[in-house]
C-alpha cells in the first residue's frame, strides 16, 4: 500500500506521516450497558474539562481542526465536482 501526501501538505505539516496498522482479537457485537455507560462517564469527563470556546485551544484539536480547513480534507469537493 503506497500513499503520497501532496507537496502543499508536507510544507504545510512537516511532521505529517501515514500509518497503517493492524487490529486483532476485536469482537464486534451489539451496544451492550457497559459500553453504554463508559461513553456517558467519558462524555461527562470531557464536558466537565472543556468548554466549547476552550477546545479551540486545545493542541491537539486545533490541530485537526487547522489541517481540515487547510485543505486536509477534500472528500466533500471531490463529490462536488470542483
Amino acid at each position: 500500500m503506497v500513499f503520497e501526501i501532496e507537496s502543499v501538505l508536507k510544507g504545510r505539516f512537516p511532521g505529517l506521516r501515514v500509518v497503517v496498522g493492524y487490529v486483532e482479537g476485536v469482537r464486534v457485537g451489539s451496544t451492550g450497558a457497559d459500553l453504554q455507560e463508559f461513553k456517558e462517564e467519558v462524555l461527562r469527563e470531557v464536558k466537565q474539562k472543556y468548554s466549547l470556546e476552550s477546545l479551540k485551544d486545545v493542541a491537539v484539536f486545533r490541530a485537526y481542526r487547522d489541517f481540515f480547513l487547510e485543505g486536509g480534507d477534500r472528500s466533500h469537493q471531490d463529490s462536488a465536482g470542483s
